[in-house]
């Protein structure tokens, strides 16, 4: 039988509520509330390995093997990691040898995963996994040094190097500085929290860009952000230049092209919409021929002022 600890939901839910623990460490998700069962499979790690044969999926780990329909598995690869749901609902999942061999598997990853882990002493590692993995690295804190339990200092799975700070444990961030690499002496990104605010500092390329945010989870959210991590360190993410594109044409469509006169209440808006125009179009010269964004800022101009 599986280990309570792994697939029992209560009893996984209560371990991952564990200071030392989480579900993005250990692989596991859920179980999900539809019943299926759902793996985070880290690319950095020696892992649960995966044949694609026709109609099935082979996994393997150790000593143990199962072969599972493709019907009864979603596999959706992502950036440094693989999400796989197993459908424990269907059928072929209540054979009962199919049931063991699927077991043995999954077990046996889950306990290696959690022996590996469960010897963690430094609950800023997982801080700064979790902070990361919101703004779209996915790639795990490999080695880390600290003489101070509000500081941490290592590299990622993926050679990025980082620094974070905390002003109190019950802190989740004060501030964090990460580098695309050792050679680079300034931070790519810097993050840091001014009262309930976040200021954001990314450098590129073409130079240097700010943002500001009420929250952590916002960062994702905004195609800026989205395009300057990317580009500020080289991990690519679904969309980011297609997203700030489509963002500065919407900044095109709502903008007053026509200029009001001095003193009009409408000149701070209009001063103020000019800027960000800018601003995106600065960005955008990191991946894009700075000819084709002025060409794209001509046909706007163009369209909005004369309607042609």
């Amino acid at each position: 039988m599986m280990s309570k600890f792994a697939l029992n939901t209560s009893s996984f839910n209560a371990l991952n509520e564990s200071k030392c623990l989480s579900k993005k460490e250990i692989g596991m998700i859920g179980p999900l509330q539809t019943g299926e069962m759902k793996l985070r499979i880290p690319s950095s790690i020696n892992t649960l390995k995966r044949t694609d044969e026709s109609d099935c999926y082979v996994f393997e780990f150790q000593n143990y093997r199962v072969e599972i329909p493709k019907k009864c598995v979603d596999v959706s690869p992502k950036q440094g990691f693989d999400d796989i749901v197993f459908k424990t609902g269907m059928n072929w999942f209540k054979l009962p040898q199919n049931s063991e061999e699927f077991e043995n598997v999954i077990e046996s990853f889950i306990q290696s995963r959690y022996e590996e882990k469960s010897q963690k002493t430094n609950p800023l590692e997982e801080d700064v996994n979790l902070i990361t993995d919101g703004i779209g690295i996915f790639d795990d804190v490999e080695k880390c040094e600290s003489d101070s339990d509000l500081f941490l200092e290592g590299v990622l799975t993926n050679g990025m190097e980082f620094e974070f700070h905390k002003s109190s444990k019950e802190d989740p961030l004060k501030k964090i500085f990460l580098w695309k690499n050792s050679d680079n002496i300034h931070p790519s990104i810097e993050i840091r929290r001014k009262g309930s605010k976040y200021d954001c500092k990314y450098r590129t390329p073409k130079g240097i860009f700010e943002c500001k945010h009420d929250s952590l989870s916002s960062l994702p959210e905004s195609p800026i952000d989205k395009y300057l991590i990317s580009v500020s360190t080289d991990v690519k993410l679904d969309d980011h230049q297609k997203d700030l594109v489509d963002h500065l044409l919407k900044l095109f469509k709502y903008h007053n092209w026509e200029r009001p006169e001095n003193g009009s209440s409408k000149m701070e808006r209009y001063l103020e919409e000019t800027s960000e125009i800018k601003r995106v179009m600065e960005m955008l010269k990191n991946s894009i021929p700075e000819k084709h964004i002025e060409e794209m800022y001509t046909d706007a101009r163009s369209k909005f002022i004369t309607g042609k």
